[in-house]
């Protein structure tokens, strides 16, 4: 993962923008090595600097802890996460006192939708039905909930005195429950549920974000490729 993003508002191609990155992408659809570039070399210097104070750990390129486990040990000072209101709710635990720094602005990136899009595989041989499915998935919240969180009053159960705030606490499967998909979301944030320690303050601080938050100029490239290609299927 490219670390610079802390520091530089990128949008980056490729695993750690192996294949190039826009360093002002809402502004920008230059894409240049990121490596050769001055913000890179003042980052590189930056975290030299943290090495040589023995901010980061001696053992960081053979160490198979995660950061999670790290954080939930309380043996980090910090780490880099993305900032959206459920990722931020992702890092508080009860277990202690825990802060969240803002180091840039909100960006929608083209390498981010890209990163999250689903697909139909060029092997399908249905991709009507497919299509319908996913159509289904976004269009119908029960749908959404089901593959997100499982069954309610088995795999979740709603937290008393919210309206759409669920918690494992408590079910049957809390010690074993499979429907966790850190990296994948079903159907349309707006209307399926919300795990705690998000509150129903979630949807409107949602909106505020996406709102307010710079678009990448390659972002409307992609949205007319993504058409184009769906004319093509049908």
């Amino acid at each position: 993962m490219l670390h610079l993003q802390l520091l530089v508002i990128l949008d980056s191609f490729g695993d750690s923008a192996a294949y190039g990155a826009i360093l002002d992408p809402a502004n920008s659809t230059t894409i240049e090595n990121v490596y050769a570039s001055e913000e890179f070399l003042e980052f590189a210097k930056i975290i030299k600097e943290w090495n040589e104070a023995g901010y980061l750990p001696k053992e960081q390129l053979t160490d198979t802890t995660t950061v999670q486990e790290y954080f939930g040990q309380q043996k980090v000072f910090g780490t880099a996460t993305s900032y959206t209101p459920d990722a931020l709710a992702s890092w508080i635990t009860p277990n202690f006192e825990t802060g969240i720094v803002k180091m840039s602005d909100g960006l929608i990136s083209t390498s981010s939708v890209r990163e999250f899009m689903l697909g139909i595989a060029s092997t399908c041989e249905r991709p009507d039905k497919a299509m319908d499915l996913l159509k289904l998935i976004y269009s119908d919240a029960e749908v959404a909930n089901l593959l997100q969180y499982g069954v309610e009053g088995l795999d979740y159960v709603a937290v008393e005195g919210t309206e759409n705030v669920i918690t494992v606490e408590g079910t049957e499967n809390a010690e074993h429950n499979g429907y966790y998909t850190g990296f994948c979301r079903f159907g349309d944030d707006m209307n399926h549920k919300i795990q705690a320690p998000l509150t129903d303050t979630y949807y409107d601080d949602l909106k505020t974000f996406n709102d307010t938050a710079n678009t990448s100029k390659t972002l409307m490239h992609l949205i007319i490729l993504l058409k184009q290609v769906q004319l093509h299927l049908y």
